[in-house]
């Protein structure tokens, strides 16, 4: 049945999107805070409390089906369809800020922080 959108109610908002893969070099197995920068501004600004190789390469820089899904990861759907998007045009980078002295607490809580004090285009979800 060519045109069926039917497997669309099984999708998450960002899950039919188009989506891009990207990896980073540097700090895989730190953990922290990280943003995406745009024209060097900050687009969006996130925690990891793992490694930022399994966030950053794993989670937004390779979806995978799973992802698209209801109940899926739609954040790491929109953010990387953002990121396909915007890096027609522009280089899109990824900054870190390695906390590996500090606990996933005081992570969660200097991203609470920074989201409660600045505002961010790509972040949705500030809570």
């Amino acid at each position: 049945m060519a045109g069926n959108k039917d497997y669309r109610s099984y999708l998450n908002k960002y899950g039919d999107s188009k989506f891009c893969n990207y990896k980073i070099d540097s700090h895989l197995k730190d953990k922290g805070i990280y943003c995406y920068i745009v024209d060097e501004q900050i687009m969006y600004i996130g925690r990891c409390r793992k490694n930022f190789n399994l966030r950053i390469n794993c989670d937004y820089g390779n979806i995978t089906a799973y992802n698209s899904l209801i109940g899926g990861q739609a954040t790491n759907c929109h953010i990387n369809s953002i990121i396909n998007e915007v890096s027609k045009e522009k280089t899109v980078s990824v900054g870190i800020f390695s906390m590996i002295d500090k606990s996933n607490e005081e992570i969660v809580d200097t991203e609470k922080l920074i989201l409660k004090t600045y505002s961010f285009p790509w972040n949705i979800q500030t809570s």
